[in-house]
């Protein structure tokens, strides 16, 4: 995602984001979609990267004392790595 770089590890089952400086747990990996989330006591966070297409969706709501949770719904592409082999 322009201007940054989003970074998987399979090992770790992470993802890293360009967008927030935060590591989210990848939660499923298909042949064409990787689904990610975070949950702390400030932050829940889900989304899906599509691995065919780039197109990044994710949702997060924010938890601030004494003010309602604020959601939001972003969309934004990656280029997709080129396969190794």
């Amino acid at each position: 995602m322009v201007p940054g770089t989003a970074i998987l590890d399979f090992a770790k089952l992470t993802f890293r984001p360009p967008w927030r400086e935060l590591t989210y747990s990848i939660n499923r990996v298909t042949e064409t979609e990787i689904s990610f989330s975070l949950k702390n006591k400030m932050l829940y966070s889900h989304g899906t990267l599509d691995r065919v297409t780039g197109r990044v969706e994710y949702s997060s709501t924010t938890y601030f004392p004494n003010e309602p949770p604020d959601t939001s719904l972003q969309v934004g592409v990656c280029k997709p790595a080129k396969p190794l082999f």
